[in-house]
């Protein structure tokens, strides 16, 4: 077959290549069925539907849309996917997407944004805005805020801010903190992250609009099909009800860059030590790579545990979803902290081995309180003690009823963050931005303690 060239999102972006219909399909179903989010390769403009209306395949694509600003969109990680999904959601909607990118190729660790590059990107955008007259700006990071404000000074067009994590905790000055301030709507990805910068800016709540993280595309149609599974029914998926008799495989995904210290996997280790003597099937495997890791490595040989490590380094996604699906529990007990700011502003981690009927061990704080539901989805324990951690992961280890039963409520969770749910958020965004409606009465942000009813 002819391999086809489909764009996904924005025409600025890179085109994803897939090499027959059955990979586009898969693709379609991701976002929702319509299709709306792929095009074979031509540039469209998209017409003014209603907040939530879906977008058929096969409308004529004209009208204005929506620029998006992103710091990056071709490394992995969840503020790229939020930037790209946003596009995907835009399309879905039936208006035009065009993401700006401030790195071409993905943003290198450690490297500053020089301002000629920061200038050159600024220019970009305004030319861009200029040539498609989009109806509302999304800046996908607190970075990009200043040139969304800049945008809506020249053109008059309004704009949101997503503030994700840490970047959003450390108070800003200068342009961004102008552009925080005067932004039409600031979306946080968690409660937390809003009451944080609530409190740090003094703004008012109602300038706020909780939109939640997103899964991964893969994971997104394993949610679809749990809901299909499980409509009507109290159990989620065939896999929460799987046999876990022998395995006792706890699992961490993360970056092991300059700054994963926080996430404390030396803690997982130290706590794999204390229990090693009492479970002799006690395995961690470590999925992620960076300098971290040699640290890392280092201390499971002093604790004297290297056999029951496993280093995976970065893997395929194939290979993460079924490292998700086979892990015991889940374990990263990130620690919170505002000065300096870091932590897990959302925890998406958590709902990609939730997916799969897997309960999380997660420190009680930030984000990860949100998609771990203590004694729900997972078990929360104390930030950077080692005693409640070990006593956390214990509990499962002891009562496989009880891990049972929070695996099968963790996809329910989970699926509150597909890519149906996010793409209705961003629905209600637009309304804001573009017709004034409370985000609110169109679609209710996610509840920080409990799953929603039905």
């Amino acid at each position: 077959m002819a391999r086809m060239r489909l764009i996904v999102s924005a025409h600025v972006a890179d085109a994803l290549s897939v090499d027959d219909e059955d990979t586009a399909m898969a693709l379609r179903k991701v976002t929702g069925g319509t299709g709306a989010a792929i095009r074979v390769a031509e540039s469209h403009m998209v017409p003014d539907p209603r907040p939530g209306e879906a977008f058929e395949p096969g409308d004529t694509l004209t009208g204005r849309g929506v620029l998006i600003l992103t710091t990056d969109n071709c490394t992995p990680g969840g503020i790229q996917r939020y930037a790209w999904t946003w596009g995907e959601a835009a399309l879905d909607l039936g208006r035009a997407a065009r993401i700006a990118s401030l790195w071409k190729r993905g943003a290198v660790n450690g490297v500053g944004v020089s301002r000629l590059r920061a200038a050159w990107f600024t220019l970009k955008v305004l030319a861009t805005a200029l040539i498609r007259r989009p109806q509302a700006v999304i800046a996908a990071h607190l970075a990009l805020s200043p040139v969304a404000m800049i945008v809506k000074r020249l053109l008059g067009t309004p704009y949101a801010v997503a503030l994700h994590g840490d970047d959003a905790w450390a108070e800003p000055v200068g342009m961004t903190r102008q552009a925080v301030c005067s932004a039409d709507l600031l979306i946080p990805v968690s409660h937390f992250t809003r009451e944080v910068v609530t409190e740090m800016l003094e703004l008012s709540r109602d300038r706020f609009y909780v939109t939640g993280s997103i899964l991964s595309p893969k994971l997104q149609l394993k949610a679809m099909d749990i809901q299909r599974e499980s409509a009507g029914a109290e159990a989620v998926t065939a896999d929460s009800g799987k046999d876990v008799s022998g395995n006792q495989t706890l699992l961490t995904v993360s970056r092991l860059d300059l700054n994963a210290p926080y996430k404390r996997h030396d803690l997982v280790l130290r706590a794999v030590a204390s229990l090693a003597p009492e479970y002799p099937d006690l395995k961690y495997h470590i999925i992620g790579d960076g300098p971290y890791r040699t640290d890392l490595e280092t201390l499971a040989a002093e604790l004297e545990i290297e056999d029951r490590v496993s280093f995976l380094g970065r893997i395929p996604e194939e290979l993460l979803a079924d490292e998700n699906a086979a892990a015991y529990a889940f374990v990263m007990p990130s620690r919170i902290s505002l000065d300096p700011p870091e932590g897990e502003g959302f925890g998406l981690v958590y709902l990609e081995a939730g997916i799969y009927g897997v309960p999380s061990v997660a420190a009680n704080g930030g984000g990860s309180a949100e998609t771990v539901l203590d004694g729900v989805t997972g078990i929360l324990v104390e930030p950077d003690s080692l005693d409640s951690l070990v006593a956390g992961i214990r509990k499962l280890l002891d009562d496989e009823a009880l891990r049972g039963q929070l695996g099968k409520t963790a996809p329910l969770r989970a699926i509150e963050f597909s890519y149906p749910v996010f793409r209705r958020k961003c629905a209600a965004v637009l309304a804001a931005l573009t017709e004034g409606e409370n985000p609110l009465q169109v679609e209710a942000e996610h509840d920080p303690h409990a799953i929603a009813p039905g």
